[in-house]
């Protein structure tokens, strides 16, 4: 029995090759495995902070920068990362409308610009739920966002009243000028133009030129490691729209850790009185000028 059904399984697999080999000399094309949803890479929590933890000078005061672990509050002298930054659309919203932003970006010490396009759409609750996340996964899949594209990094953002997940395709492009200060408007868009992903052409109609794309106001970001309550995080504070916008932000790597980090956050935050209550998205605010 043993040798028959080796000789069985040996004669069925000479079939299935001399039928393959046989089907490409032919030209006739093996059918196509359809991709699966995408995996989120990681999760991010963000969380919007009043601006009293800053001076009128945009610095930490003494309380907060002792209470986020920042030595030397007085000039923030703890050497925080800064990045400045572009966002563009046009006025009627041709990217916003259909889930897009685009942004070009430059982080001291670097040499070249970062430039990133993103697909974002809300979770249907802010829970952090398994379903809510499947469902948009489904809903991401429909719009050509699926485990087949490589050029997209999915993430879900978690913030105090919404969630989303978002596909972020990242490329740069070289500085035009030597200390690579942020271009001109029309560079802006000109640079981001040229690296533009098919699938936000194809969802928008168009180039960004062609939707009559305009640059935002430039703005600047400071960035400190702290740990907030044994959650470590990143400080950033965004001057932006003649004030400030502050933040907290921490990656992880689960769903449940997410969730977990969030309240935790949430908490230790509303405990000092520091927390708003409203999410810490920021793109259409830049755009808009407001805070």
């Amino acid at each position: 029995m043993n040798k028959i059904g080796k000789r069985t399984f040996r004669g069925s697999a000479g079939f299935v090759a001399a039928f393959a080999a046989g089907a490409l000399t032919l030209g006739i094309a093996p059918v196509a495995t359809a991709a699966g949803v995408a995996e989120p890479e990681g999760y991010q929590v963000k969380l919007r902070l009043d601006d009293s933890v800053l001076d009128g000078s945009g610095n930490l005061t003494a309380e907060a920068a002792g209470y986020f672990g920042i030595p030397e509050a007085a000039g923030n002298a703890d050497a925080p990362e800064t990045e400045q930054s572009v966002y563009v659309d046009s006025k009627d919203s041709a990217l916003g409308s259909k889930g897009w932003t685009a942004r070009l970006r430059h982080k001291a010490g670097d040499d070249e610009y970062d430039l990133t396009f993103k697909y974002r759409q809300d979770l249907s609750d802010n829970t952090l739920s398994q379903d809510s996340i499947d469902e948009a996964l489904a809903k991401a899949k429909d719009a050509d966002f699926d485990s087949s594209d490589d050029n997209y990094e999915p993430q879900v953002n978690a913030s105090y009243a919404t969630s989303t997940l978002d596909f972020s395709n990242k490329k740069s492009a070289e500085c035009v000028s030597d200390d690579c200060a942020i271009p001109s408007g029309e560079k802006a868009v000109e640079l981001l133009d040229e690296k533009l992903p098919g699938k936000l052409e194809k969802q928008t109609g168009g180039t960004l030129e062609d939707a009559g794309a305009t640059a935002s106001q430039v703005v600047t970001q400071r960035t400190w490691p702290v740990t907030v309550d044994g959650t470590e995080a990143e400080l950033e504070v965004t001057a932006m729209s003649g004030g400030y916008f502050v933040e907290i932000t921490t990656e992880l790597a689960g769903r449940g850790d997410a969730a977990d980090a969030r309240a935790d956050l949430i908490e230790a935050l509303d405990d000092e009185a520091i927390l708003r209550h409203s999410d810490a998205f920021k793109t259409q605010l830049v755009l808009d000028g407001t805070l």
